[in-house]
């Protein structure tokens, strides 16, 4: 199986946002020194449950919903359920709110990766247009060829969630990495950001075929434009009113930067 993600930078690590430096000391707010990976799984449960509970005030259905599903996602049942080991979090019942989750906004441990090399295209060309880039970037498009046993062996998983946890999902046929909690992981362990920026990439590289493809930041227009003819733009990506308007704007941007290439 081969997935595909797209990089407005190409020195960008494949790093989840929850374990992204600028997130843990925006929203955690605890030394990094002094932060433990319990902590850190006790502050991504946290994000979910304020995320359901946020639903459930809007009426917003949450896909998989059962009376299972809300006794795991019970606060006192979760942390007791990880207090002496956090191996194996999340477990497969968080998986689906995790994905919705992530498509709208929270962060999480969950990585985006699309089906289509035209999807992963469109979004590091897109972000660079959307964002200020230093004249010598390189925007990147990954992509990872490896079935699900050789992930399991290294301790990754894909998630697969189904289209109506999000229809921006469905529409960029996306799917999600997922690094989960070793067998031999304790509470008490310490979180290391600068081990986990890098985890992913080191368990990629050394473990499945992994490669990255690079291409000058300013033929990003261009590249958004190619993938326009084969109909993936915002406007198909993001399935609405405010995918038209984003789409409309990006056509644009793509427009004047390949005009003066």
């Amino acid at each position: 199986m081969q997935f595909f993600r797209g990089h407005a930078n190409a020195l960008w690590n494949l790093t989840p946002t929850v374990f992204r430096d600028d997130i843990i000391l925006k929203f955690h707010r605890k030394r990094m020194e002094y932060l433990r990976t319990s902590q850190v799984i006790e502050f991504e449960f946290s994000l979910l449950h304020d995320f359901l509970f946020g639903c459930d005030e809007q009426g917003i259905s949450i896909p998989y919903d059962s009376h299972d599903f809300r006794s795991s996602m019970d606060y006192s049942t979760a942390m007791a359920r990880y207090a002496d080991s956090t191996a194996g979090w999340p477990h497969k019942e968080f998986h689906s709110i995790l994905a919705m989750a992530q498509h709208h906004g929270i962060p999480t441990r969950l990585l985006d990766w699309s089906r289509s090399s035209l999807v992963a295209m469109y979004f590091a060309a897109s972000q660079v247009l959307n964002s200020k880039v230093e004249t010598e970037q390189r925007l990147a498009v990954w992509v990872l060829d490896a079935d699900n046993t050789t992930l399991a062996n290294i301790g990754l998983e894909t998630v697969s969630p189904a289209g109506s946890v999000s229809e921006n999902l469905a529409a960029q046929k996306g799917l999600f990495l997922l690094y989960k909690e070793p067998s031999n992981a304790s509470y008490t362990d310490e979180f290391c950001p600068e081990t986990e920026k890098s985890l992913i990439d080191d368990l990629l590289a050394n473990n499945v075929k992994v490669y990255k493809f690079t291409l000058p930041a300013n033929t990003a227009g261009e590249l958004l434009l190619r993938c326009m003819k084969f109909n993936v733009s915002a406007t198909t990506l993001f399935p609405g009113v405010d995918g038209v308007a984003k789409g409309v704007m990006e056509f644009k941007l793509a427009k004047h930067q390949a005009s003066i290439l």
